[in-house]
């Protein structure tokens, strides 16, 4: 009778509650209650392990993409605690070059830096930045098609499209605004590392709901009002 009490007037859903209710969600539609919380966001520790035998500080990798990671940004992802998986997509003395040069990296040195001159004109600087398509119409129209093993198609057809992603800066930046967004959020959950929030998940002191598609609306941003700050 007490335990059937305690479920009752118990706030919020369990994982196991929420996800048997035969019903599909994404990361918008469920909204996490807020724990106890007993220590600051600067002590969560987000050590986890990859493998049996690596551990990372950061649980943040970078994908296995031919314009993604390549030696530098592995170098740059294992600085920043987490780690890069180096690509594939070459011959394989391409790829131990790859790997040599992360495993033989010095710390404080700039890894095959690519740079222009004053002098240098702006058409260097558009050859440097060109895009690099995995199979658009303007990638297999430079090529790309040898690098996937359709050279020899009599039939072309285009399996991505062409478009620009706006830089949204160093990934030196990014990784640990991410780290720290994550923390925050653990410190919310009331869990101060991976563990014990794996702990609390299952043992049903996660507690959670599904957010109505009202509170989802609600939630948003309504307005945005726009002004220059001026001293007078």
């Amino acid at each position: 009778m007490e335990n059937g009490l305690a479920n009752a007037v118990y706030d919020g859903f369990s994982s196991y509650q929420l996800f048997n209710q035969g019903v599909c969600y994404t990361y918008d539609d469920v909204i996490f209650h807020p724990g106890h919380i007993f220590f600051a966001a600067n002590e969560v520790d987000l050590t986890c392990n990859l493998t049996k035998n690596i551990r990372l500080r950061v649980p943040i990798v970078s994908s296995p993409m031919d314009t993604v990671t390549e030696a530098e940004m592995a170098i740059t992802m294992a600085s920043l605690g987490g780690m890069g998986f180096v690509h594939y997509n070459n011959t394989d003395a391409e790829q131990l070059r790859q790997v040599q040069k992360v495993k033989s990296h010095t710390p404080g040195f700039i890894v095959t830096p690519a740079v222009l001159g004053p002098a240098d004109p702006v058409s260097k600087l558009y050859e440097l930045k060109k895009y690099r398509g995995m199979g658009s119409l303007d990638a297999m129209a430079k090529g790309s098609e040898s690098r996937y093993h359709s050279d020899t198609q009599s039939l072309k057809i285009a399996q991505g499209v062409s478009g620009a992603v706006k830089d949204k800066g160093s990934v030196r930046k990014t990784v640990p605004f991410l780290a720290q967004a994550v923390k925050q959020g653990f410190q919310d959950l009331g869990a101060d590392s991976i563990t014990m929030a794996r702990e609390i998940l299952y043992n049903g002191n996660m507690r959670m709901e599904a957010r109505t598609n009202a509170a989802q609306a609600e939630g948003n941003v309504h307005d945005m009002v726009a002004f220059e700050k001026r001293p007078w």
